[in-house]
C-alpha cells in the first residue's frame, strides 16, 4: 500500500458538501482526483519551464 497522510482543505461549503458526498460514495475517487490534479500541475510546470515563451500565471 502507498504511504498516506491526511490533508486538510478549506473549501467553500457547496464544494465541501460535494467532496464529502463523493468521499462517502467512492473513497478512492477523491484520492485519484487529487493525484491527477497534482500530476497535471507538475506537467504544466515542466512544460512552462522548457518553453520560454510560455507565461505561467500564478
Amino acid at each position: 500500500m502507498t504511504e498516506a497522510r491526511p490533508v486538510v482543505l478549506t473549501l467553500p461549503s457547496d464544494v465541501a458538501n460535494r467532496v464529502e458526498a463523493i468521499q462517502q460514495r467512492d473513497p478512492e475517487l477523491v484520492a485519484k482526483m487529487l493525484r491527477y490534479c497534482a500530476m497535471r500541475e507538475t506537467i504544466f510546470q515542466v512544460l512552462a519551464r522548457d518553453t520560454p515563451q510560455t507565461k505561467v500565471l500564478t
